[in-house]
């Protein structure tokens, strides 16, 4: 296993996401839960997603060697709880779910981590094209907090790799302009996010924005009183005003929106 190894044998992978977001996109075409956004965003979100898809792969690499290694080395702990491989996957996927809820939830009440995530949070809208609009020093700061947790506990790689794969499709699924009926949305969201909950997280209105954190599961939101009911009678406003001015959009701007005035 080496960096370059593990780089490489991402490709597959970073294709079938594209595969999964094209999906996506023509099923938003066909059968759309709210009108289309403008169309000037669809170049810098999608410019965003490929910078973010290279930083986490590189970012996934050093990872995966650096849990590996600890493995190598002896650091086993959740082999000593004798859970077995299905048992194991699911303590670190719920482990770095957690992980990503204390994330999310001080970027967006540390001030300079808010600069960095609001760029996700500006979107005008919310789309296919949103899922993976973020700032590079984003992903940074979510592997920092995975790191730490995944390290903590001892995951084996191949658990860590469930566990990105899963959110990633997720964070697809929930960002998707699709209908959902009613009934399964509100089945789906007693334990699960889904489009409509996380969509509540884009709001314009601070109290649903600070709300609704989870990528897999809204468990932890309602454990921790940050848990918001979707709303199937209206739409959500989303964006952010300090977004709304003309030239705030474009890839430059959103690239140095964290340090801009």
């Amino acid at each position: 296993m080496t960096f370059l190894g593990l780089v490489l044998g991402s490709i597959p992978t970073l294709g079938g996401l594209v595969l999964v977001m094209a999906f996506i996109a023509a099923v938003e075409a066909l059968v759309p839960r709210h009108r289309r956004g403008p169309w000037h965003r669809v170049g810098p979100n999608l410019a965003l997603t490929a910078i973010t898809f290279v930083t986490n792969v590189l970012l996934n690499a050093g990872l995966v060697l650096a849990l590996a290694w600890a493995e190598a080395a002896g650091y086993r702990p959740l082999t000593t709880l004798g859970l077995g491989p299905i048992g194991t996957i699911l303590v670190v996927v719920v482990a770095l779910e957690f992980a990503w809820y204390v994330a999310h939830t001080t970027m967006h009440h540390v001030p300079w981590l808010w600069r960095i995530h609001a760029v996700h949070h500006s979107d005008p809208a919310v789309d296919i094209t949103t899922a993976i609009r973020q700032h590079p020093a984003e992903g940074l700061v979510r592997y920092a907090y995975m790191g730490v947790a995944a390290l903590a506990i001892g995951a084996p790689p191949a658990a860590f790799a469930v566990y990105r794969l899963w959110s990633a499709l997720q964070g697809l699924f929930v960002h998707a302009n699709i209908v959902l009926p009613a009934r399964l949305e509100t089945a789906l969201g007693f334990v699960f996010v889904t489009p409509r909950l996380h969509e509540l997280h884009h709001s314009r209105l601070v109290a649903e924005t600070n709300s609704n954190y989870g990528t897999l599961t809204c468990l932890f939101d309602r454990m921790f009183g940050t848990f918001t009911p979707p709303r199937l009678d209206r739409e959500t406003d989303v964006g952010l005003v300090s977004h709304d001015r003309p030239g705030t959009q474009s890839l430059a701007a959103l690239l140095s929106a964290p340090w801009s005035p």
